[in-house]
C-alpha cells in the first residue's frame, strides 16, 4: 500500500508508526532502493523523524520500525502493541544489523530532553516470557518501556486502540540496547550487540520477541530532531 506504507505484504510481523502519520499524509518509515553492500535484498528501511501536521497542528514523530502491531490512533496519539510470539528453539547471543544515518540536534523537546541536546538513534531487543504484547499508549507515560528492566507488563485482552494494558507481569529473559549519538554515519556499517541474560531467569525459555528501531530514542515523548534519519538493513539474530 501507499498510505499507510506497510512493512509487509500479507503476513504482518513488523509494523511502524505510519498508521498514525499517514493521517497527515506522511510516512515516517519507507523502503528505499539502497541495500547495504552484499545484501541479498533490494531495499533497506528509511526511518525519518519529522514533524507531522499542518502549521502548528500536529506533533513530532520519530521514524520507527518494530516487531508488533500498531493498534490505533487517538487524536494525535498512538497505541502500540510491542512484541510478537517467537520460537526460541536455540539461545541467541547477539543481535546484528547494518546501519547508516544522521543524528540531529533536538528541535522538539520533552521527557527531560531539551532543545539543543543531541538526539539519539536506538535499537533494542528483548527476549520475553509473556502471553501478549506490551501495550504503550503515548498519552500515558506510565506505559512507556525501559528495555533494561527485568520485568515487562503485557496485555492478554482485546487488542485495539481502546485496549487497557492489564499490567500482567512478564519476564525479560535477555536484552540488548544500542544507542548512537554520532552525528553522521555516511557509509553502511555493521553493528553487533551482545545480549545480556538476566541470571535470575536462568533456564526460562522466552516465547516473545520485542525488537524496536527508532531514529529518535525519545519519540514516545514526541521528542527529537527533524534532521534525524536512520537507514536499517539485514537484521539478524546470531546463535
Amino acid at each position: 500500500g501507499s498510505s499507510p506504507l506497510l512493512p509487509y505484504v500479507t503476513e504482518q510481523y513488523w509494523d511502524s508508526g505510519n498508521h498514525g502519520s499517514s493521517t497527515m499524509s506522511k510516512n515516517v518509515t519507507q523502503n528505499v532502493a539502497d541495500p547495504r553492500p552484499g545484501s541479498a535484498g533490494s531495499t533497506a528501511a528509511e526511518l525519518n523523524s519529522q514533524f507531522v501536521g499542518l502549521g502548528t497542528l500536529g506533533k513530532f514523530a520519530a521514524g520507527n520500525l518494530f516487531v508488533g502491531k500498531y493498534l490505533g490512533t487517538v487524536g494525535t496519539n498512538g497505541v502500540i502493541g510491542f512484541g510478537k510470539p517467537f520460537d526460541f528453539t536455540y539461545r541467541p547471543r547477539q543481535l546484528k544489523f547494518w546501519y547508516k544515518g544522521t543524528v540531529g540536534t533536538v528541535d522538539y523537546s520533552g521527557g527531560g530532553v531539551n532543545k539543543g541536546d543531541s538526539d539519539a538513534a536506538q535499537v533494542y531487543i528483548c527476549l520475553c516470557e509473556m502471553d501478549g504484547p506490551h501495550v504503550v499508549d503515548t498519552r500515558k507515560s506510565d506505559t512507556f518501556f525501559n528495555p533494561a528492566s527485568k520485568t515487562v507488563t503485557y496485555c492478554s485482552g482485546a487488542l485495539n486502540k481502546d485496549s487497557t494494558n492489564d499490567r500482567t507481569d512478564g519476564k525479560i529473559i535477555a536484552y540488548a540496547e544500542w544507542i548512537n549519538t554520532t552525528p553522521e554515519t555516511s557509509e553502511w556499517t555493521e553493528v553487533t550487540v551482545e545480549l545480556h541474560y538476566n541470571e535470575e531467569y536462568e533456564g526460562t525459555v522466552p516465547n516473545y520477541l520485542m525488537l524496536t528501531a527508532s531514529a529518535s530514542k525519545y519519540g514516545d515523548y514526541f521528542t527529537g530532531s527533524t534532521a534525524s534519519i536512520m537507514y536499517l538493513d539485514d537484521v539478524e539474530l546470531v546463535y
